[in-house]
């Protein structure tokens, strides 16, 4: 539902109403390999503040002889201690997430090749979930029909398994009165995925939230150009898949496909993606790479940095800059794109503009979770941002105006006349005004929310 007109400003204020009357998700993910990590970046259950989040998510387990198991041999110490945060927060749901990336893939794929299979996975996750104690099972298969070994009737038999896990979820539910197991997946951002990958009005009938992961959409190990990872718009001018990489299209491109707004959480990623740069006079978007960036000390995996380990970056020098709201920062050859308290503002406003469901934060441990960083005001930044926001939101106090228009501007950001306090933001024809926060002011030069004392206003 987009500010295009007054009428759809109408509605759009009728249904985030509802929304808000329900309050919006704030799911988040717990890794089991945080607590392997060195040093302070060692990150446990007892780290976890039960209080910022609605949804807290257990990943990952692993399908083993076509049931559900757990991955570590003590990950079910490590359930116990996630699951006991209910006692903090009596309205958390916990779930836990089955799958990921590679390691999952096969596992999936030889599970669904027989339907047999799907009935004995599914009577198991419920055994499985209920002896843990938790809410319910997020789906991470990344992804069907997609990779090498995959076939092409996955997508429909991703569709069975779900079908499959809700009807066992309700019978369960009906036969014990215990409250129905939620069921849930993460999905995929790119247009080339999700057109392979998803039946979509299946996912839509059956889970009771998709979680699309709008962050990785672009990847130092493949491209050998920089970009941010987790762009908000797509950029004007953008060609071929570019102009398909942003959280906008990707939020658009599922309802028009058939999932409501309601059942959508749009991906935050508490951590950076980097490049190397070819040559560090040339240090924009789009310069020259030549591989990912450099690995952190506590994450240990090139093209990925912790957000703590950012701030650690930035106290030895480089500079951070904007583009189309997001940040990076460039310290000689290493090129970071992240997110920070304010790009992650203008995402919830847009979010809660556009009446999605909520927002998923992967993940806790990558987030300034020691609250180290100088910018920090206290632990979890970037995951208090969003509670906060979208709290603001169901509070009606997050300031929502609308008085903006795009009149055929190119995708960008855009300073507007007599009014310094936010901007606007064009998308592919489509407007919204957004807020600067924390008092800030909107230089039209730098494009980007600063300090009133050094704004340079359009006035």
């Amino acid at each position: 539902m987009k500010l295009a007109s007054l009428a759809l400003a109408v509605i759009l204020t009728s249904c985030y109403m509802d929304i808000a009357d329900a309050g919006y998700r704030r799911v988040c993910y717990y890794t089991n390999w945080s607590k392997l990590r060195p040093g302070v970046g060692q990150f446990l259950p007892s780290d976890i503040d039960a209080s910022l989040c609605t949804h807290i998510i257990f990943a990952f387990a692993h399908i083993k002889s076509h049931k559900l198991h757990k991955y570590y041999k003590n990950d079910t110490e490590l359930y116990s201690e996630v699951t006991s945060l209910k006692l903090q927060n009596p309205d958390l749901k916990v779930l836990l997430a089955v799958g990921w990336a590679n390691f999952g893939r096969k596992a999936f794929s030889r599970l669904v090749s027989v339907s047999s299979r799907i009935q004995t996975f599914a009577d198991s996750a419920v055994s499985f979930l209920r002896q843990h104690d938790f809410d319910g099972l997020d789906l991470n298969w990344e992804y069907p029909a997609v990779g090498t070994g995959s076939h092409p009737d996955e997508k429909e038999k991703f569709g069975e398994l779900c079908m499959t896990l809700r009807q066992v979820f309700e019978n369960e539910s009906v036969s014990t009165g215990n409250d129905r197991l939620l069921l849930t997946s993460a999905v995929s951002p790119l247009k080339s995925i999700i057109d392979v990958a998803y039946n979509a009005s299946v996912l839509a009938a059956n889970l009771d939230f998709v979680s699309i992961m709008t962050y990785d959409m672009h990847n130092s190990n493949t491209e050998n150009h920089t970009d941010h990872h987790s762009l908000l718009i797509a950029r004007s001018g953008a060609v071929g898949d570019d102009k398909y990489l942003s959280m906008t299209w990707a939020a658009d491109y599922w309802q028009k496909l058939g999932v409501a707004g309601h059942q959508i959480n749009i991906g935050l990623a508490t951590y950076g993606r980097g490049f190397t740069l070819t040559n560090t006079t040339l240090s924009g978007i789009e310069a020259y790479a030549d591989g990912p960036s450099n690995a952190g000390p506590y994450t240990e995996a090139e093209g990925l940095l912790a957000y703590y380990e950012v701030c650690d970056m930035m106290a030895t020098g480089g500079q951070s800059y904007r583009n189309y709201g997001s940040p990076y920062f460039v310290h000689a050859d290493q090129w970071i794109g992240y997110d920070d308290e304010e790009s992650i503002h203008w995402k919830i406003v847009w979010l809660v503009k556009e009446d999605l469901g909520g927002a998923m934060i992967f993940s806790f441990d990558l987030d300034d979770f020691r609250g180290s960083c100088n910018s920090s005001m206290g632990t979890f930044p970037l995951i208090r941002a969003v509670k906060d926001k979208l709290l603001a939101a169901e509070n009606g106090t997050l300031p929502l105006p609308t008085n903006f228009y795009c009149g055929g501007k190119p995708n960008g950001l855009y300073a507007y006349e007599g009014n310094c306090m936010g901007f606007g933001m064009c998308n592919d024809g489509k407007e919204n005004w957004i807020d600067c926060p924390n008092e800030l002011m909107f230089d039209k030069d730098m494009l980007t929310c600063v300090s009133k004392d050094i704004v340079n206003c359009l006035v």
